[in-house]
């Protein structure tokens, strides 16, 4: 089992988190990578995406996306259709309808 904070097994095992008062455990922080000619293709609008995901993304958000990566990969989830969700409960993209 790892150590980190966003551990998908913390989303649904009934551990508590404690508070880190000695600033021991790092920030388990992502930064977005993405090719120059990415960039150049999609331009500001892939930009202006990036930077709403990042905005949101907190310690909590990582630990739900970390078990859904286990729904994906495990249970056979679609990826498409739980990032979507994600996406939509951030108010990130409009529901469809």
């Amino acid at each position: 089992m790892t150590t980190d904070t966003t551990g998908g097994y913390l989303a649904n095992s009934g551990l508590v988190l404690l508070a880190d008062d000695r600033q021991l455990q790092p920030a388990d922080n992502i930064v977005p990578l993405v090719h120059v000619g990415v960039v150049a293709r999609h331009g500001a609008r892939l930009a202006d995406a990036l930077d709403a995901v990042s905005a949101r993304l907190t310690a909590n958000d990582l630990i739900l996306l970390n078990w859904l990566n286990w729904r994906i990969t495990i249970a056979g989830k679609n990826v498409l259709a739980e990032a979507r969700a994600w996406l939509e409960r951030q108010g990130i993209v409009a529901e469809p309808g």
